[in-house]
């Protein structure tokens, strides 16, 4: 049986799938504005960069295609991908195609990689 779960407002920060983005930031990051981040070399930025929202089963994975199996037992396969930002997270892009993806899950029952995309 396979379980879809529609994203809304309501339900993106109270799922366990999903990161919660009401998590609180680290010291470092609490007055954080674009124009402050725009201001840093790409040394500092990866210095303050917090990245607990990176699903840990997809490090490294960027620009891989994948087979993945969700903690609801839904099969899929994506090509992971990064957003930027201090605050990162994995996306979910359906195709080579695509300009940008949904967000990750926090977490897999597996991950199978496929092929190297990008």
């Amino acid at each position: 049986m396979s379980t879809t779960i529609h994203l809304t407002a309501d339900n993106f920060n109270g799922s366990p799938d999903f990161f919660n983005l009401r998590d609180p930031l680290p010291e470092r990051l609490r007055d954080m504005t674009q124009d402050r981040w725009n201001l840093l070399s790409n040394a500092q930025r990866e210095a303050m960069r917090d990245n607990s929202h990176l699903s840990p089963q997809l490090i490294g994975l960027e620009g891989w295609r994948v087979e993945a199996v969700d903690v609801h037992g839904e099969r899929r396969r994506f090509i992971v991908g990064k957003s930027t930002g201090w605050r990162p997270c994995h996306l979910e892009i359906k195709t080579a195609r695509s300009a940008c993806g949904d967000p990750a899950r926090a977490r897999y029952q597996s991950v199978r990689r496929l092929e190297k995309i990008r």
